[in-house]
Order: C-alpha cells, then sequence, then structure tokens
C-alpha cells in the first residue's frame, strides 16, 4: 500500500488524533509529496497544535469548512479517519477511488503477525500474557 502512495493524490479526511498521526507518518515518509488534509471545522477552530502543524507545511493542500467533503473528487486515495462516518462519503466520492484507513495501512505494512485483543474486561493482561509468550 505505501509504494501504491507515492504516485497516488492522498487525503487525510478528519484531524483528530489519528487523522493527525496520519499525516505525520505520511510526511515522513513522503516528506516532498503535497498531502491533503481534510475536516469539517474551520481553520480557526482547531487545536492550535494542529494549526502550527499543517500551517507550518507548505506541501499541504487544506480542505475545511462545511464544504469540505468536495475535495474527495480531487483524490485517489482517501485515508478516512474513524469519527467520519463512511455513509457521507458515498456523494462525493468516484468509484475508482481507494478509500483506506491508518489501521488498514498497518495492517497491510506490518511485517508480523497481528493479534486483536478486544473485550471489556481483561485486554491490558491478555495483552501481557500474549507478549510474553
Amino acid at each position: 500500500m505505501l509504494d501504491e502512495l507515492k504516485e497516488k493524490k492522498v487525503l487525510i479526511l478528519g484531524l483528530g488524533r489519528e487523522g493527525i498521526d496520519s499525516f505525520k507518518f505520511l510526511r515522513k515518509i513522503f516528506p516532498k509529496k503535497v498531502l491533503g488534509v481534510g475536516d469539517r471545522l474551520e481553520i480557526k477552530n482547531l487545536k492550535l497544535k494542529i494549526k502550527n502543524l499543517i500551517k507550518k507545511d507548505k506541501k499541504v493542500k487544506l480542505h475545511l469548512g462545511k464544504d469540505y467533503l468536495r475535495a474527495l473528487k480531487d483524490y485517489d486515495v482517501i485515508i478516512k479517519s474513524p469519527g467520519v462516518p463512511a455513509k457521507i462519503l458515498r456523494k462525493f466520492r468516484r468509484a475508482s477511488q481507494v478509500i483506506t484507513s491508518q489501521t488498514e495501512i498497518f495492517f497491510e505494512n506490518c511485517p508480523g503477525k497481528i493479534v486483536g485483543v478486544t473485550g471489556t474486561k481483561g485486554k491490558s493482561t491478555t495483552a501481557s500474557l500474549i507478549y510474553q509468550f
């Protein structure tokens, strides 16, 4: 997946914790690539740390505010944050676009085994036991 992103126009949708982490990760791997970032919030409503991060970056294309989803048509790959409902994208996306997530990119590029632990109680204990094995 990462090799494919090299030649594609990429939009990170959602500037919460996961969206910002995705942005930092891709910026580290592709320092010269233009990355699109989109969020329903206007720039004045974003957290200062996020504003500073994206404003300093000369290779970022901002799509902010109520019409931010209109930018979808200009991108090949959309990395959607969990807080962005998939159903709102339907109206704006093209059939040829790839919609993915930070988790999916991790799964596709992780060289080791991935073990998922879910549930209400005991995740930390179970994860610690798995690590010890």
